[in-house]
């Protein structure tokens, strides 16, 4: 009775305290199971539509390998719906799941999920990468992708609403390749090369405005963080090999992860040293510049797997971070609010913890409805000599966080629709738009010339509620005078902008 009357005054406290500490600071919901108990799980990626995430896992199996298993969890209840499907399986074990890191991206219709296998052709083993599409609870046929390659990774599976088409990274020991996949009137494939330098199996892919970049860490040293810009047709923007992000001679650049900020590309990477692990981040451009700044995100520890997510204009960075001690009960799995510059605008603070002798590793982490969705593996982890580490016997997690804006921020989100001039105005050749969407909405925002022929998309894609700004570089565009319009659902608004060049 005592414990229980202590109990209630504690939790009486920390809601006093969450009541006016909730103005300057997020919050972390109540952790929600989507894959527990005796079965080994782990979370490699999610995609999500309008109302559902599909959360793509390796089941173990007893013997070896593992099946590709999805299970959909809905957004407003945050509960499983329907039992796990399975869609295919592995040969590829928890010993080398790196090279075989299963992917999916959604167009709202479709899911689609890709992974890595193994067969035999003329005696020989092959990798294969294969795919299958699931509509509602539907699952399809899978489908061979391509052959010899491999597909692992972190975000390396897109789909672009301009195109109509999924974009898929691949590598193996010749480089890294790009497939285009179309999937609305059959499967149609296309295949290019991205770079001809052997990357790490941890690389990443976004996309931007109008191209993706891929990055990546060189096999050789690992410690050059690479890039490669790769246009919605398939246009290699830069040398054969790629161009390098980040020369550190520090090693363990990998994993790595890539983001796009509504103007330029956020690469965030390890660093190990002497003394400690860092996670830093680079900015890249879509015409390839890459800037000088080398923002800290984080030290200390044993930092792995980092991730991020945009919203706006705030940025939430999260990474797992394993003490030196190998305390496993002391893992974690933090995160930070950065703005888009990557400077700090509130504190680090823990989103899983151990839980039952398990540590949580990875954190896979989105933004929509109004929340932050971060998602985790709780596992065991299995040293294995010399200096093999494993991860087994896993339980999957979610979680919802509240992004650090106060009371009063909340009250003044947009509340209209509206586009602001751009600036500057007259522009030679890059300018800038701000806009405001009071509702989820899917948004576009082109440009055309004074007779309605389209010159440029520069968004066109779902968004939250916000207030948001994109940049367009005009170049190859005559001087003249253009018009912008907005438009989102039923809205729509135009602008007047000048090109003088």
């Amino acid at each position: 009775m005592v414990h229980n009357l202590k109990y209630r005054c504690f939790n009486l406290l920390i809601l006093l305290y969450s009541t006016f500490y909730i103005i300057n600071a997020q919050t972390v919901g109540a952790e929600f199971p989507i894959a527990t108990g005796p079965d080994s799980t782990f979370a490699t990626a999610f995609a999500e539509n309008y109302d559902r995430f599909l959360i793509v896992m390796r089941k173990d199996k007893p013997n070896d390998g593992a099946d590709i298993i999805c299970q959909f969890v809905s957004k407003s209840t945050n509960l499983p719906i329907g039992e796990p499907i399975k869609i295919g399986s592995t040969v590829f074990s928890y010993k080398n799941m790196e090279h075989a890191f299963p992917q999916a991206a959604s167009d709202k219709d479709n899911f689609l999920v890709v992974w890595s296998d193994s067969i035999f052709e003329q005696a020989t083993p092959t990798s294969v990468v294969y795919g299958c599409l699931i509509q509602g609870q539907e699952v399809g046929i899978p489908f061979e992708i391509t052959r010899g390659k491999l597909v692992s990774g972190f975000g390396t599976l897109h789909y672009n609403t301009k195109t109509g088409k999924f974009f898929l990274a691949s590598y193996n020991n010749n480089g890294l390749y790009g497939h285009f996949i179309s999937v609305h009137s059959g499967v149609s494939i296309t295949t290019i090369q991205i770079s001809n330098l052997k990357p790490r199996a941890e690389y990443s892919l976004a996309f931007g405005d109008t191209s993706y970049l891929a990055c990546w860490v060189n096999d050789d040293n690992d410690y050059e963080v690479c890039g490669q810009l790769i246009g919605e047709s398939g246009a290699i923007n830069g040398p054969s090999s790629g161009f390098l992000i980040d020369g550190s001679t520090d090693p363990s650049d990998n994993p790595l992860y890539v983001t796009y900020a509504g103007t330029r590309f956020i690469v965030l990477f390890n660093e190990e040293n002497l003394m400690d692990w860092s996670i830093y981040a680079r900015f890249v451009y879509e015409d390839g510049t890459v800037k000088d700044e080398k923002p800290l995100i984080c030290r200390g520890g044993a930092l792995l797997l980092p991730h991020a997510t945009v919203n706006g204009t705030e940025l939430l960075a999260t990474w797992t971070r394993i003490p030196r001690t190998l305390n496993l009960d002391s893992c974690n799995v933090i995160g930070r609010f950065f703005d888009l510059d990557c400077q700090p605008i509130k504190d680090e603070f823990t989103i899983f913890s151990a839980l039952t002798g398990k540590a949580p590793c990875g954190n896979l982490t989105t933004y929509t409805n109004g929340f932050y969705y971060v998602f985790t593996n709780r596992v065991d982890i299995k040293f294995i000599p010399p200096d093999e580490v494993c991860f087994v016997n896993g339980d999957v997690y979610g979680v919802t966080i509240n992004g650090p804006t106060s009371v009063k921020d909340r009250s003044t989100k947009p509340a209209r629709f509206e586009l602001s001039q751009n600036y500057p105005n007259p522009f030679n050749p890059e300018t800038k738009f701000r806009f405001s969407i009071p509702d989820r909405s899917y948004v576009t925002l082109k440009i055309y010339n004074l007779v309605g022929q389209e010159v440029a998309t520069i968004v066109a894609e779902e968004l939250t509620q916000g207030t948001y700004t994109r940049e367009w570089k005009a170049d190859g565009t005559p001087s003249g005078v253009y018009l912008c319009q907005l438009k989102a659902g039923n809205l729509s608004e135009t602008r007047k902008i000048i090109l003088m060049k």
